[in-house]
């Protein structure tokens, strides 16, 4: 894998690791200064090394990395929402500082929003321009129609959610009952450039000593 965005790594602090050694992979992370908990961060292998513009650390929720394509740059942000049960507050204050970053992004950039938004995504009629219709879920909770409610606010589209797959490859976190799975991990991309999405699934047989599986 050339890059990939992982959540909740529980570190302190922020900034780059340049690893050395047999992974080779540039750690740019941003995590909380005192407290182990939550935290984001790209790990970016060799072949991307130099491809690499820019890394801002946000906070503990929300990180992005600024990196050149082929045709357009692109701006990739890294984000672990507040869970289901959390107050109508902590989920305002993250939706607002997220769509700031977004409108801090460079005008001509392919923007992807990609991580934990603990957000179950419905099939609903009048969302199907947001989310096509191949959710693992029927209905949204507060937290999926808050996600396809900012997308549409800011002309993205939901791709995890786009590509027909079948439930094995849609379901990213197994709660500890082991009983139900959920799709709460989702890749969102500016609507414009939603063409360059090519697929979207996951990858249950990997092992990354988690209980969220890899998307790819």
């Amino acid at each position: 894998m050339d890059s990939v965005a992982l959540q909740e790594i529980r570190w302190l602090g922020n900034g780059v690791h340049n690893r050395r050694g047999s992974s080779r992979y540039d750690i740019y992370f941003s995590c909380h200064d005192r407290h182990h908990m939550l935290g984001t961060v790209f790990a970016v292998g060799p072949r991307l090394k130099f491809e690499i513009i820019g890394f801002k650390a946000i906070n503990d929720r929300l990180c992005t990395l600024h990196m050149r394509g082929r045709f357009f740059n692109i701006s990739l942000i890294n984000v672990q929402a507040p869970t289901e049960d959390k107050d109508e507050e902590q989920k305002n204050l993250f939706y607002g500082r997220l769509t700031k970053i977004i409108d801090q992004c460079p005008k001509h950039d392919v923007e992807i929003i990609l991580g934990d938004f603990n957000a179950n995504v419905g099939r609903e009629p009048m969302y199907r321009q947001y989310i096509r219709s191949h959710s693992l879920h029927e209905h949204s909770n507060d937290n999926g129609s808050r996600l396809v409610q900012f997308a549409a606010a800011n002309n993205l589209v939901v791709g995890s959610t786009k590509f027909a797959r079948r439930e094995g490859y849609k379901a990213t976190w197994v709660p500890a009952d082991e009983v139900t799975s959920n799709q709460i991990d989702h890749v969102l991309i500016s609507r414009r450039r939603q063409s360059s999405l090519l697929n979207v699934r996951t990858y249950q047989g990997t092992n990354i000593d988690s209980d969220h599986y890899l998307i790819g």
